[in-house]
């Protein structure tokens, strides 16, 4: 079995909105590689605008035939980032 490469994604959103449209948006973008994702962490207090709150996943990416290189693993998680961005006007929390 090759390696998996993990990554977190923190992003700040309204509170109203749901989590579950964050993660099925975060799924499509991620792609086939996409093994695992899990919610970790929801934040609200100090550096998150009032009516927000920061949710962060994990997610882990596999290729089932090669191991993945830093810049493709970078690079699936700027997609994910941007299409959060694009789609749901959130914005990636930046510790």
């Amino acid at each position: 079995m090759t390696p998996a490469a993990e990554f977190d994604v923190a992003i700040v959103v309204p509170d109203t909105m749901n989590a579950a449209r964050v993660e099925e948006v975060i799924r499509k973008s991620a792609g086939s590689l996409l093994e695992e994702l899990l919610l970790f962490d929801e934040y609200r207090g100090e550096g998150i605008p009032e009516g927000h709150r920061s949710l962060a996943w994990r997610l882990t990416l596999r290729d089932p035939e090669r191991t993945l290189r830093e810049q493709e693993i970078a690079a699936r998680r700027e997609r994910v980032i941007r299409t959060l961005e694009r789609e749901l006007g959130v914005k990636a929390r930046i510790a």
